[in-house]
């Protein structure tokens, strides 16, 4: 395992494809404030929409160094076959 990492230089190529698709990815991000005009973070407000959606088995998470930050993810569809 580790000869085929090396011999097709996979962590080289996983680097340049990251750098490649860095910010076109599937997620978004909602930033919650307190205030628009200073833009002081909310996590406590965050945190209330993500457990309220939680009750709603709507998965999403709060990320950012001040929570405040919503991670909305596509559904990813299920394939039967």
């Amino acid at each position: 395992m580790l000869d085929i990492l090396r011999e097709e230089a996979l962590p080289v190529q996983a680097d340049r494809v990251g750098d490649y698709i860095r910010g076109v990815g599937l997620y978004v991000g909602v930033e919650m404030v307190k205030d628009a005009a200073n833009k002081e973070p909310d996590g406590a407000f965050a945190a209330g929409i993500v457990n309220g959606l939680r009750d709603r088995h709507v998965l999403i998470s709060a990320t950012g160094f001040h929570a405040n930050i919503l991670k909305i993810r596509p559904p990813l569809g299920v394939h039967d076959g």
